[in-house]
């Protein structure tokens, strides 16, 4: 575009390549935990591990996570999206073909998720801010639907390296892929740096208003925050444990590993749809600021009771509801969380990255503890208490999330043009 004022000829992302480098790269951040999951069956047999191991480097991954994530938010309202994005790659690269390369053990495995979960929480809380500065907020519910598909997309590339690679070329194999797509992210995601380095630069003629705006951060209101950071723990404890044990709980039912791996990519196929559907039909309605977040979280709501019907399925042990159970876990159980994202960001427009940054430490608490938890009962009672237990933590974040709508219409005043 030019500018008319000076003649120059500036550079702006335009909004549908950027959400595709968005979901890109937020799939490049979740791949190294998601194909540790499709993998369990495979690791547990090379590296003699259980599957509470197999839960304990999850949660090393998620724990890395929350520990980055809030800093990342601050960092990348300063830096710049695309700078801390590109670094959360380089990150998630270093991860990914670590693992393929250098683990022998439980611990070296740990040491690298370990790594691999400061790329993811660097990731989010930046894609986040891209996403609310680059796309019109009439088209921000489609948006964060999309990028958020990403994390189905990395469990639908897992499930498909099981068959693919895993039980052809051995375990390493899709690892190495796996950092092979990281790094074609990478090259794409440091060409736009460039560009935004070049439009940011002092006396560029493309500089655009939120550079001024980092200078002087406004403050937030932490109470609502930290209420939906505790639903979001809930609700992913249970989706993450999901998203991490679905193919060997499968198996275990005997299903063979290949066919599991193949429910577990249609589980989340299913899961990406609903998520980017959900987010586009959110856009409808013309609700702004806090009514709209309300408005989001009440939908929110209704998705993870279905998901919870989702994870009792699950729980029975009946082969013919193997099927519905997946489709309703990662659909309804695993396709709230474009909505989530877009009602903190709607809640808190004057600062998404560091609100985002705080809600995402519940998303990482919530996948420390959730596969953990869900290993050790499966190693000492079975897998229909995990399943159990995804149930009664769905009906836990179902509760917090309404005591959390009600502190945002309490607590928040909804400063949006054109609100009542």
């Amino acid at each position: 575009m030019t500018n008319q004022s000076t003649g120059a000829t500036t550079w702006a992302p335009r909004p549908l390549p950027t959400v595709a480098i968005a979901i890109a790269a937020a799939t490049a951040a979740v791949f190294p935990v998601f194909l540790t999951g499709a993998l369990t069956v495979q690791l547990r047999h090379a590296l003699h591990l259980s599957t509470a191991d197999i839960g304990l480097g999850v949660t090393a991954f998620f724990g890395s996570s929350a520990l980055c994530s809030v800093s990342s938010g601050r960092a990348a309202e300063r830096a710049g999206s695309w700078a801390i994005m590109e670094l959360a790659t380089v990150i998630a690269l270093a991860s990914m073909a670590g693992i393929g390369l250098l683990v022998h053990h439980l611990w070296s495995l740990l040491v690298l998720l370990v790594v691999g979960g400061a790329g993811n929480g660097m990731m989010q809380p930046a894609t986040n801010l891209l996403l609310s500065e680059v796309v019109h907020s009439s088209r921000q519910g489609l948006a964060f639907g999309i990028k958020q598909a990403g994390i189905p997309a990395a469990t639908l590339l897992s499930g498909l390296a099981v068959p693919a690679l895993a039980l052809t070329a051995g375990w390493q194999a899709a690892y190495l892929a796996g950092a092979g797509y990281v790094a074609g992210v990478l090259v794409i995601l440091h060409q736009h740096r460039r560009q935004d380095t070049v439009r940011s630069a002092p006396g560029s003629a493309g500089q655009p208003a939120r550079r001024q705006r980092r200078a002087a951060p406004a403050p937030i209101d932490l109470r609502p925050l930290i209420l939906l950071a505790a639903g979001m723990a809930a609700a992913v404890a249970a989706s993450n444990a999901m998203g991490s044990f679905v193919v060997p709980s499968t198996v275990d039912h005997g299903v063979a590993p290949g066919s599991a791996g193949l429910l577990a990519a249609l589980g989340s196929a299913v899961g990406f749809s609903v998520r980017t559907g959900a987010g586009w039909r959110a856009d409808f309605g013309g609700r702004i600021g806090v009514r709209a977040a309300e408005h989001h979280l009440a939908v929110l709501v209704v998705m993870i009771a279905i998901g919870a019907g989702g994870y009792l399925a699950l729980a029975s042990g009946r082969p013919f509801l193997l099927v519905p159970g997946v489709v309703l876990g990662f659909g309804a159980g695993w396709g709230y969380n474009g909505l989530f994202n877009l009602a903190v960001v709607r809640a808190y427009a004057h600062a998404p990255g560091r609100a985002t940054g705080i809600t995402q430490v519940g998303t990482y608490i919530g996948g420390m503890t959730g596969p953990l938890c869900f290993g050790v009962l499966v190693d000492h009672v079975g897998y229909q208490a995990g399943w159990l237990l995804c149930t009664a933590l769905a009906v836990v974040a179902v509760a917090t999330f309404v005591v959390s709508r009600c502190s945002l219409r309490r607590h928040l005043t909804d400063t949006s043009p054109g609100a009542p």
